[in-house]
């Protein structure tokens, strides 16, 4: 991973740097958290996780800045946390790796008196992530896209197919960069990431029909429907999760950037290690 991003970053060094124009490296930790059918609150402060990455940012000029990246964090969530869902019992967690560029503009008036020492920017672009639902049962942690736990390769649901694994995703956010002097940068990141699956969580349509799941594969049944076993016939075509609303991801964090060549775009002086 860390050979690709220094290939993926060698355009930003071919572009000229007369302009204010200047390159950071850095890196990111924070938490990251994740909005779904087993999400039953806006933000669940019990199930955010440790994420962390790398970037390298090309500042071309005061507004406008275009940034290459890798994050992983972690995403979880259990029924046990909601009063309404507790007897679904369903849970789960994944871990997401991410590939993104972004573009970012600097809200900050050009000409004010703290030009040089703050920037706010609004970001958005494009991701390609991996990620991979587990839940634990006797046997430890098992990977659920393989199990099809809604019925995805029965013949009685020839709709329903297999999600990938890897997506694409749109990244928003917000964010807040200290020059703290010429050399390094600190900042904070709100990001969110609108994704193109409902799978993040392995929830995302009707329950099939368990008898049948479990003539097949007994453990795809045992972790499609974990509730009462008394109950598991007649759940066939009740709602497991809520297919028309997508999963959402989310990074939040600190930066920490070195500049490594460049002049600054509001003094015009030179500012990097190099």
């Amino acid at each position: 991973m860390r050979k690709l991003l220094l290939l993926a970053s060698l355009p930003f060094f071919l572009l000229p740097i007369a302009q204010g124009q200047y390159l950071e490296v850095g890196a990111f930790t924070g938490i990251s958290f994740y909005s779904g059918d087993l999400q039953h609150q806006t933000l669940e402060l019990k199930e955010g996780n440790m994420a962390y990455g790398f970037f390298t940012r090309y500042n071309f000029s005061y507004r406008f800045s275009a940034k290459l990246h890798y994050y992983k964090g972690r995403i979880s969530a259990k029924d046990e946390n909601s009063s309404t869902h507790a007897h679904r019992n369903l849970h789960f967690q994944s871990d997401i790796h991410e590939i993104g560029l972004q573009g970012e503009f600097n809200l900050m008036p050009q000409r004010w008196d703290y030009s040089d020492k703050i920037a706010i920017y609004l970001y958005g672009g494009v991701t390609t992530f991996t990620f991979n639902p587990q839940a634990y049962g006797d046997e430890g942690w098992v990977d659920l896209q393989p199990l099809g736990t809604e019925g995805q390769g029965l013949p009685q649901y020839p709709d329903r197919q297999p999600y990938q694994l890897r997506e694409f995703a749109i990244p928003f956010g917000v964010g807040m960069k200290l020059f703290a002097n010429d050399f390094v940068n600190i900042g904070i990141e709100l990001g969110a990431r609108k994704t193109f699956t409902d799978y993040l969580d392995d929830v995302g349509n009707t329950y099939p029909d368990i008898v049948a799941l479990a003539e097949v594969n007994p453990t795809a049944a045992a972790f499609s429907y974990r509730g009462d076993p008394r109950r598991a016939s007649r759940k066939e075509g009740g709602p497991r999760g809520n297919p028309e609303f997508q999963d959402w991801y989310f990074f939040t964090g600190l930066t920490f950037s070195f500049n490594l060549f460049g002049y600054s775009p509001t003094t015009s002086e030179y500012r990097g290690i190099f």
